[in-house]
């Protein structure tokens, strides 16, 4: 191949320029043309644009990239690429105009059909609050979770569903039941029924127990031993006698000194059962 070097070069000029696959480079030195070992491919990329074979790799303090776009309503992505279709596209500032109020330039993953073309977004990220949109509903069990889908969830008990609420009034798409007032709660684990004669309050708060005073018409019928004083029907003198003679509770000279006391009446002790409770709802779903 002929070269056609300039004419009036100038110290450090390379020629040819740029530098061609397979040709050697020269460079002027003030006084000829020298040859430089040049591979067989640059090993450079353009500033104009490349295109890349092996991986980039920044080797720096701190490293990132920078994407900078020249002018509102750009877009600034990375994209995935198979046989030169996307699959796949990272913006990382999309094309909606900034109206201010932080609105515009939002985050967004968006994906492709295998012949390239575009389907939807993924997933997006408002620069205004910093809040993530997903595409939809979950569908399978590791989806991630919309709010309209977790608030559906929810509300999603069946019409007549009854549950237990620690407040006064039903919440909103619940209706307060009333059939049953001033009932205790028990658990089973068979047939719910429903039944008992007192109810919470009479029972509990109506039963107390304290002392009793016994007087002779509630104390139980019991005898008492007692002494009496008699004169000796001989004549001599008298005296106290406590002890019978005979099986009639009589002495020897007809004193009577065992007397039965007590009505045995009945007395009762209050039982105070006033216990510490919760009150509860029944709510059935409307």
């Amino acid at each position: 191949m002929a070269l056609n070097f300039p004419s009036s070069p100038t110290v450090g000029d390379l020629y040819p320029t740029p530098a061609q696959v397979g040709v050697p480079q020269y460079k002027w030195d003030g006084t000829a043309w020298i040859a430089q070992t040049i591979p067989d491919a640059p090993t450079y990329v353009k500033k104009a644009g490349d295109t890349m074979t092996g991986q980039l790799i920044v080797n720096y303090v701190s490293p990132h990239i920078i994407l900078q776009r020249t002018a509102v309503g750009e877009l600034a992505s990375i994209t995935s690429m198979i046989g030169g279709l996307p699959r796949w596209d990272v913006a990382i500032g999309d094309t909606q105009a900034e109206s201010g109020g932080n609105v515009g330039s939002y985050f967004g993953i968006h994906y492709f059909t295998d012949a390239g073309d575009y389907v939807g977004q993924a997933l997006g990220i408002s620069r205004a609050d910093g809040l993530v949109v997903l595409k939809g509903n979950p569908t399978g069990p590791l989806h991630a979770a919309t709010k309209q889908y977790v608030d559906a969830a929810a509300s999603s008990f069946p019409v007549g569903t009854l549950m237990l609420f620690q407040q006064t009034a039903a919440p909103t798409g619940w209706t307060k039941q009333t059939t049953f007032n001033d009932r205790a709660l028990r658990v089973v684990s068979g047939n719910c029924v429903n039944g008992g004669t007192y109810t919470f309050s009479s029972l509990f708060a109506g039963i107390s127990t304290q002392g009793a005073t016994l007087d002779g018409n509630t104390m139980a019928n019991h005898a008492h031993q007692t002494y009496g004083y008699t004169l000796n029907p001989g004549g001599g003198p008298g005296g106290f006698h406590h002890e019978p003679s005979d099986g009639n509770g009589l002495n020897a000279y007809g004193a009577v000194y065992d007397v039965a006391a007590g009505a045995g009446g009945a007395h009762a002790h209050g039982l105070n059962l006033s216990v510490l409770y919760v009150d509860l709802i029944i709510a059935s779903k409307a």
